[in-house]
């Protein structure tokens, strides 16, 4: 060959395009959306000829991001190189895990309160303002432009299509290729486009959906009114197939081959989509930002409905759970398993939990003991001379006056030998009078509450006495749920303590007992009752909590109980603020051991 033929070859070998691989470009994609994400916690994408999902979707459970290869070669055939595709759709799943929905918590509100605007289309509509609301963020905050490209090659095939795309062209300036709108679609148009979805807050990588001032809820609540009516009106438009289908398999029921794939294809996330244990952790994180325990309860009863719904309900008692009945707590039978009262036992439960370094010092029980002591005789001639009591014979060797000392054995006490925790008796009223628990934040349940938890974390026992007209008996138990069942037990009754019931309950203790009081007043007998239980044998401490009550249990003229520790052995409060209770209680306990 000669050298100028060699020559061209080398020259054309170096302009020639290097080929990579599918696997080198994932590779890279991955690499660049994990540094623009910060998402490196992720595990590796995977492309599968098969998957459930017929586009692209993020397993909420353990976040593995799984595309459809159909799904890429149809993106392909519309002119995106791989590299645009691969950005594109794992900036997206990827969004959904550190953008919107974050965590199963922001997902359950959303669906929540999208319930009440569009019962039947809440999925769809909250996965559509998720995809709205990420897209416009990764766009204009992340500055990722590939997912522009990949909407813009979708079909836009009935209302909803055009008005997302047109949504989108409007709030980033970029083109979508957005069909022209139909007059009867400007209106809700317009009203979508002063939706504020995101903006970008300086110093900060969070978005405004994600500030304390709740936007992204007030935000939904909107978009899902006006969506609402669009397909309500779209007769054409088409079932959702789904960018993402959150992990679920549910494809987009066009697995025929001749998939449209279109711009409202959205993700399919569901509460069912997550484990127990991320479900028990997310409704925790909710009732300690709710202040109202009905709107927990309305929660709680939701995701096991959304649960129960998609046949996977976890009852390990095989029981069927039911929600409540009426206001309040009062159609809640003992033992029944209801789903308000598991919903409230859980929100007064994390309310709690500011009382967890609270621990209960145990008291000392005297032991029993053979000592030796000296006792004092009057002497005799036979007795040793070493035992004369000089002091006592007044120094004189006389009969009848000359004293000795004998050594005499008794049994007597002695303290700090043996230590354990009393057991408790609480005693709860829940008079028509007191706060409903089930309504509003009851303190009286939540002090009770903070209080039976220590002494069962202590391995004590702990009995509630729930009354008003009636007084109904939760026998001394170590089972937290049903202790907690008898605090927030709501009678809305009259106001009356049974004593002989009392004194039954008293009877079971097997250890020394505190007893709590928490009222707000107007019993007749409380006279007896306390006086009864301040003399019993077992009795550790009385303490009585008085809310806001007309009748002040210092005056002796009404209760004549003492408010004096050493006199009467009974500590009572006078509450003016219920929100008091919680510290009181914690207080009082300290006082007599607990620190």
């Amino acid at each position: 060959m000669i050298p100028q033929q060699e020559q061209a070859q080398q020259e054309e070998k170096q302009t020639r395009p290097v080929s990579i691989s599918i696997e080198q470009i994932l590779d890279n994609s991955w690499d660049g959306v994990q540094d623009n994400l910060y998402c490196h916690d992720l595990p590796y994408p995977v492309i599968e000829q098969n998957s459930a999902t017929n586009t692209a979707c993020i397993d909420m459970t353990n976040h593995q991001i799984t595309m459809n290869q159909g799904f890429i070669s149809h993106l392909s055939s519309k002119g995106l190189n791989y590299s645009t595709i691969f950005n594109g759709l794992l900036s997206h799943e990827a969004g959904h895990f550190k953008v919107v929905p974050w965590d199963l918590e922001t997902l359950m509100m959303m669906l929540f309160k999208a319930e009440k605007i569009c019962a039947e289309k809440k999925d769809i509509i909250t996965n559509y303002f998720m995809d709205v609301t990420l897209n416009l963020d990764l766009m204009l905050n992340k500055h990722t432009d590939d997912v522009r490209h990949i909407y813009r090659a979708l079909g836009k095939h009935s209302d909803v299509d055009a008005v997302l795309a047109n949504l989108y062209e409007y709030k980033t300036g970029k083109d979508f290729k957005a069909p022209r709108l139909h007059y009867k679609l400007k209106s809700a148009f317009k009203e979508l486009c002063k939706i504020k979805y995101t903006k970008p807050l300086k110093g900060s990588r969070k978005s405004l959906f994600r500030n304390k001032d709740g936007m992204l809820y007030s935000n939904l609540e909107q978009f899902a009114e006006i969506l609402n009516k669009i397909i309500d009106d779209d007769k054409s438009n088409k079932p959702p197939g789904g960018m993402s289908q959150g992990g679920n398999g549910g494809g987009n029921g066009r697995g025929n081959g001749n998939e449209r794939y279109c711009l409202s294809d959205i993700d399919r996330f569901s509460i069912s989509a997550y484990d127990k244990d991320e479900i028990d952790k997310a409704l925790k994180e909710v009732a300690k930002k709710l202040e109202s325990p009905e709107d927990f309860a309305g929660i709680y009863g939701f995701v096991f409905k959304e649960i129960e719904k998609n046949n996977q309900d976890d009852d390990i008692n095989g029981t069927v759970r039911v929600l409540g009945i009426g206001a309040g707590t009062g159609e809640i039978r003992k033992g029944q398993q209801n789903l308000q009262l598991e919903a409230l036992i859980q929100f007064y439960t994390v309310k709690s939990e500011a009382c967890e370094d609270m621990y209960i010092k145990p008291k000392d029980n005297p032991k029993k003991s053979g000592l030796l002591f000296d006792n004092i005789k009057s002497w005799e001639a036979d007795d040793p001379y070493t035992n004369i009591d000089v002091f006592n014979s007044y120094c004189k060797i006389m009969p009848d006056i000359t004293k000795t000392k004998i050594k005499t054995q008794d049994s007597i006490e002695e303290p700090g030998q043996s230590k354990s925790i009393p057991d408790l008796l609480l005693m709860i009223d829940s008079s028509i009078s007191m706060d409903n628990p089930a309504n509003e934040n009851s303190n009286a349940v939540l002090g009770s509450i903070c209080a039976a938890r220590q002494y069962l974390k202590k391995g004590s026992r702990v009995a509630v006495v729930n009354f008003s007209s009636r007084t109904e008996v939760y026998d001394f138990s170590s089972d937290y749920n049903q202790v907690a069942e008898g605090i927030i037990r709501y009678q809305s009754g009259g106001t009356h303590l049974n004593a002989d019931v009392i004194d039954d309950i008293v009877s079971k203790s097997e250890k020394d007992l505190d007893i709590m009081l928490i009222t707000d007043g107007g019993i007749a007998n409380i006279i007896d009752v306390m006086d009864s239980l301040n003399k019993k044998k077992k009795t550790n401490r009385v303490t009585i909590l008085n809310i806001d009550s007309w009748l002040s249990f210092e005056s002796e003229n009404v209760y004549g109980v003492s408010k004096d520790k050493e006199e009467g052995g009974i500590n009572v409060y006078n509450i003016n603020h219920e929100e008091d209770i919680p510290g009181i209680i914690i207080g009082d306990m300290i006082k007599g051991g607990v620190v």
